[in-house]
């Protein structure tokens, strides 16, 4: 007899059904490595000789390019289409003991108020979110440490409006 393995869906098969799109504006850092590539071949006035203007030119020419790569390489923000707000992408650690308490607040079940999470101390649990800063919409999906790896332990869970701000204040994001 076969047996069924359960398989976990992850965020990244949800992100569309859910209006969730990458915020990808390429722009700023394309100008900025075109503007420094066109300044290395821009020559100096002849008002400004010597090796300490050629030295502030390389030096601007480095600068340019190289906040232009760090945009262009930066981790990419998302933005949730229905409020076309951003929301941020957050991995949080929490400690195995938690996981009672961390899955009574994903499903909406009643929480101890004055129950203390103890984030990151042996990370046996990971909590990967997607907030929007006013907390308003929350996306969050929790994996398992088994050793070498974190596995997929729930679905996605979605939130919005008021319950979104409860979880997020009784996972303290």
């Amino acid at each position: 007899m076969d047996t069924i393995i359960p398989i976990k869906i992850t965020f990244s098969e949800h992100l569309s059904e859910h209006h969730i799109s990458k915020n990808m504006n390429f722009s700023l850092p394309l100008i900025l490595l075109i503007l420094g590539v066109v300044l290395i071949f821009v020559p100096l006035p002849s008002s400004f000789s010597g090796e300490t203007a050629i030295i502030f030119k390389w030096l601007v020419v480095f600068s340019t390019i190289a906040i232009g790569v760090i945009m262009f390489l930066r981790t990419p923000k998302f933005r949730y289409q229905k409020t076309g707000k951003l929301i941020t992408f957050k991995q949080i650690y929490f400690d195995s003991q938690d996981h009672n308490y961390v899955m009574n607040c994903l499903t909406n079940k009643p929480t101890d108020s004055k129950y203390t999470l103890k984030k990151g101390s042996t990370a046996g649990l990971l909590l990967k979110v997607f907030v929007e800063d006013d907390r308003n919409f929350l996306a969050a999906q929790l994996s398992e440490y088994v050793p070498y790896a974190y596995v997929i332990a729930t679905e996605p869970y979605y939130f919005h409006g008021e319950e979104a701000q409860r979880v997020c204040k009784a996972l303290t994001i």
